[in-house]
């Protein structure tokens, strides 16, 4: 009965993860950051073509590692690269953007979605 009801019910959505900031940096200034408007979501983080939305944009994103860390990278329509690394132990991640030599970097946790 239940295989019948998982095969019944198809493949499961892809997970999306919320990332929240608790700390923002541009270059070396850094602060405590607790705005949604800073937050990122990666979504369809499991699937073979995941999104991420940071700072309005959407960017294509590819994994680059799985295990106990997963990591994703993309370009967004300026040419500048961002980057995703999560742990999936404690749910902290880095996100990183970088163009023209500036980099900004937020930390904090990912909510499973």
């Amino acid at each position: 009965m239940i295989l019948a009801l998982t095969l019944a019910a198809g493949p499961a959505a892809a997970a999306d993860l919320w990332c929240m900031p608790d700390r923002t940096c541009k270059a070396d200034r850094c602060s405590a950051s607790a705005s949604e408007e800073a937050s990122v979501r990666l979504t369809g983080a499991d699937s073979a073509a995941p999104v991420l939305r940071a700072d309005g944009e959407d960017v294509a994103m590819r994994a680059l590692r799985d295990g106990a860390t997963v990591e994703w990278q993309g370009r967004n329509r300026a040419g500048g690269e961002e980057s995703l690394a999560w742990s999936r132990g404690d749910g902290s991640f880095v996100y990183q953007r970088r163009l023209d030599g500036a980099t900004y970097t937020a930390t904090g946790r990912c909510e499973v979605q």
